[in-house]
């Protein structure tokens, strides 16, 4: 069990102010005009809560080997009442707060999720640090929360390098090895089968890709063949108005009517009446007869065909009426 060592509260003010004593002003990189008050405020804010922390000035060594003193926090501390406290030391680097401090926890040995195997804390926290959002407390408190949630790590670690020769506690070493060996091979089994169930989901997606384009393709061809069908009867239609149109017998009897009239003259006005009436009628049933073989050939439909029928009957009963008006007098008494 490590004791540890509380920080008299009248001593705090004194051991922050004596750090940042020690620490050359050029070697602090940070643009705000206040910039040691900031840090003052920061640190003195995490050791009101954490008071196992002490504040010390200490070589910090880059990746590239060079050095320079820094300022840092270290001590212990207390995740839970179940587990061991924890040494930490936070490192705070030339340009804090616009950078985030370095975490180290030099006991873990790589054991936690988010800590490496030199005892570098890499957490969600530090890597998203924006200032003046971000602070050394909140740091802290969200550090704590993480290691609460994988405590199970460090009392492996504990178990594992505090006193290795203890048969128990290899045996409980062993014993955690094997579960863990155990749930790797169940993980990867399961993984497995679902890799092959997606891999069988995938082939059925494509099938049904190739399907979906099929009918695409299908309706697409049906689409063009439709609207092809529509240009056809479009011209169609225009032939069949033209052919009513040349066919209509008020434009026959306009047109050869002059002819007819020179050919055939009438002795009176009543005489002209029947005259024409005839003509009408007979031009009537040539008409009739050619919408008849042209529903027959299925030229039309039946729809224009009873329309023009409609039409021309309607004016073939008016000439019959003149015709029996006609042979009703005695003038035209023998008219067929």
């Amino acid at each position: 069990m490590v004791l540890i060592n509380k920080v008299p509260s009248e001593t705090l003010m004194e051991s922050v102010d004596a750090a940042l004593l020690r620490i050359d002003s050029a070697t602090l990189l940070c643009k705000e005009p206040n910039f040691k008050w900031i840090i003052r405020e920061h640190i003195i804010s995490l050791l009101q809560e954490y008071e196992h922390l002490v504040p010390s000035v200490d070589t910090f060594t880059y990746n590239d080997g060079t050095t320079v003193n820094l300022l840092n926090v270290n001590g212990f501390v207390q995740v839970s009442e179940c587990a061991p406290p924890i040494p930490l030391t936070i490192w705070i680097h030339p340009n804090y707060p616009n950078s985030p401090p370095s975490v180290f926890l030099p006991q873990t040995h790589g054991l936690h999720p988010f800590v490496d195997s030199t005892g570098v804390v890499t957490s969600q926290y530090l890597t998203t640090w924006t200032y003046p959002r971000s602070n050394l407390l909140d740091l802290l408190r969200n550090l704590v929360h993480l290691i609460a949630h994988h405590e199970a790590f460090f009392s492996s670690s504990e178990l594992l390098f505090s006193n290795s020769s203890d048969p128990v506690k290899l045996e409980i070493f062993e014993h955690l090895v094997a579960m863990l060996q155990s749930d790797v091979v169940a993980l990867q089994r399961k993984t497995e089968e679902e890799i092959e169930a997606l891999s069988g989901l995938q082939a059925e997606l494509v099938d049904r890709a190739g399907i979906s384009t099929a009918i695409m393709l299908g309706v697409e061809h049906e689409r063009s063949s439709l609207k092809q069908r529509v240009l056809d009867m479009t011209e169609e239609g225009d032939a069949m108005m033209h052919w009513l149109r040349a066919c209509d017998p008020k434009s026959i009897i306009s047109a050869i009517g002059n002819e007819i009239e020179a050919t055939f003259e009438a002795e009176d006005i009543e005489s002209e009446k029947v005259l024409e009436s005839l003509a009408g009628e007979q031009a009537i049933e040539d008409v009739v007869y050619a919408l008849d073989k042209a529903i027959m050939e299925g030229v039309i439909s039946l729809g224009d065909y009873l329309k023009q029928v409609r039409i021309l009957s309607r004016e073939q009963f008016f000439y019959k009426a003149v015709l029996v008006n006609s042979r009703s007098s005695n003038t035209f008494s023998n008219l067929c």
